[in-house]
């Protein structure tokens, strides 16, 4: 690994630790937020979204609107929530991380818990707040729990696209599957308790694949908790409709957000999210990809495959 990918690593595993014994103290001292303050107070609007899908570009337009607290990947804030949450740090093996929670592991403390950090954090200066974690796309039946009046926002794009982003990732600097491969290891954990997963583990033969079966596991688990969602509450949309018509998209993300079109955040928009000119689907395109593209993707509208709902 080149020098600069160490010092990357390390500054992000550092990073990360950081975040949780924050979340520890928090744990400890956060005080009780009542529900019906919190939400006299708050409207909270979740982006999900398989990680390198555009939730960050996206988080970072709805952001620069007036009315709208932005919060990128605030791990520590969930992991003070509930420790489970944590499957990035080197204390995610220690708090026993998991990859799936839901509402069965939500209590009144929960939600007392993340109330109270959201509020310190936010400090009412914006009465919107869009948290934006990749994780939680694995976990929105536990959302849904917390904060029973979320608006969910899911950002979707070509799953191809996604693993090779992926795989850009990790050989930048190794970072993506967590400390010491936690977060992959929980992806086969989980993956190892659904039949139609479990047989797609021994084709991640490399990162890219690794990445297709994360974007797997992500579309089948929160298509089947926004099934459970009022259809008001939630809103998908495109990523590469989002870089191609980015001020249209916004201004139906504001109407859905009830929130008054800002000319700011739709400049903004407009000036930074641009179409991607390289190819989507990557170049792979050998009889063992077809193959495994075909077990992959099967039910995603992009791959061209026929269509089933294959539910987590």
């Amino acid at each position: 690994m080149p020098f600069r990918s160490i010092r990357y690593w390390a500054y992000y595993n550092l990073l990360t630790a950081y975040d949780v014994l924050q979340a520890g103290a928090w744990r400890l001292i956060a005080p009780t937020v009542d529900d019906a303050a919190f939400n006299a107070n708050y409207k909270m609007v979740f982006v999900l979204g398989c990680g390198r899908s555009g939730t960050t570009i996206l988080s970072h337009c709805l952001g620069q609107h007036h009315m709208i607290a932005e919060l990128n990947e605030p791990a520590h804030l969930w992991v003070g929530t509930h420790a489970s949450m944590d499957i990035l740090s080197p204390f995610a093996r220690l708090v026993r991380g998991r990859l799936r929670l839901d509402s069965l592991d939500v209590t009144e403390r929960t939600k007392s818990r993340y109330r109270a950090m959201l509020d310190f954090q936010v400090r009412r200066g914006r009465p919107v707040i869009c948290d934006k974690l990749p994780q939680n796309t694995f976990r929105v039946d536990f959302l849904n729990a917390v904060c029973p009046k979320a608006k969910f926002i899911l950002i979707e794009r070509s799953p191809r696209a996604v693993a090779s982003s992926i795989e850009q990732c990790v050989a930048r600097d190794g970072t993506w599957w967590g400390f010491n491969d936690y977060k992959w290891r929980s992806l086969v954990q989980y993956a190892l308790t659904q039949p139609q997963l479990a047989e797609l583990i021994p084709y991640a033969v490399d990162h890219y694949y690794r990445g297709l079966i994360e974007w797997r596991i992500s579309r089948d688990l929160v298509n089947a908790d926004l099934s459970q969602v009022e259809p008001e509450r939630q809103m998908r949309v495109s990523y590469e409709d989002f870089c191609s018509r980015p001020e249209h998209v916004m201004r139906d993300l504001m109407t859905f957000c009830e929130v008054p079109h800002d000319p700011k955040a739709l400049a903004f928009a407009s000036s930074q999210v641009k179409p991607n000119p390289r190819r989507e689907e990557g170049g792979r395109c050998s009889p063992f990809d077809q193959n495994v593209h075909e077990r992959m993707l099967s039910g995603d509208p992009a791959s061209g495959l026929s269509q089933q709902r294959d539910v987590a």
